[in-house]
């Protein structure tokens, strides 16, 4: 049985606000032309179900941040870090080459590098987003054996700071439905940073790993606030220290 399968059992658990499925692999990307051109050799290109990606997460903290419509065939949606990277806006027009063969989509919109839309592989943050079928069809109009992974996300009820507090219990959850499979690797957020977080005068925005299975974890954390400066830079020390 999938992964994402054994995962269905955790919706409707009051720790865990979404499940969200997604196909994922990598692709090369360009833009512009002549002395313009710009490549990227590295991009992650997902199909999402946008439908159910709005709800993921909740609404705290912008949920998965793909809120919106469906990409219609022909066209994608970008995280900001990809659209600066290849100097791209909405209405424009990006190559992505998915399994070797390009093709062009327009720009539908981009949105913030954050929660599903700011997941990262390896080093590499620069997310394009495409409606369902859309990889699946250009691995079989490749003709070869390569597929797109399937990865399931699992949100914590509360948000970035609340839903801390329910990482280690919802990690279990997820052991427990994998079963065999928990040894192929699962990633949990928010545990254990969160405790470090509590800064003065500071509000934590954002927390997230950008790799899947790195060892040692390594988490970012976004904080904002207002204030002299000095006394907000003495805030982040503490929690530094």
């Amino acid at each position: 049985m999938p992964k994402g399968t054994r995962l269905q059992r955790l919706r409707g658990d009051p720790q865990v606000d979404g499940l969200l499925t997604v196909r994922g692999d990598q692709a090369a990307a360009a833009s512009g032309s002549g002395g313009a051109r710009k490549a990227e050799p590295r991009v992650n290109v997902w199909e999402v179900d946008f439908a159910e990606a709005a709800v993921f997460g909740g609404t705290l903290d912008g949920g998965s941040g793909l809120a919106g419509p469906t990409p219609t065939a022909g066209e994608t949606v970008l995280n900001a870090d990809l659209a600066s990277t290849m100097g791209v806006g909405d209405g424009e027009v990006l190559t992505v080459y998915l399994y070797g063969r390009p093709a062009q989509f327009r720009v539908a919109r981009v949105v913030p590098t954050k929660g599903v839309a700011g997941v990262g592989t390896g080093a590499v943050t620069r997310n394009a987003f495409f409606a369902p079928g859309t990889l699946v069809g250009a691995a079989r109009a490749a003709g070869g054996t390569a597929q797109p992974r399937t990865v399931t996300f699992v949100s914590n009820a509360g948000g970035v700071e609340a839903g801390n507090t329910s990482s280690d219990a919802v990690e279990a959850k997820i052991r427990a439905a994998l079963g065999p499979l928990a040894s192929q690797g699962t990633s949990v957020e928010k545990a254990n940073v969160m405790e470090s977080g509590v800064l003065w005068r500071e509000e934590v925005t954002a927390l997230h790993n950008h790799f899947f299975y790195d060892e040692p974890k390594v988490y970012f954390m976004h904080i904002g606030g207002e204030g002299e400066t000095a006394l907000l830079a003495a805030g982040v020390r503490r929690a530094l220290d």
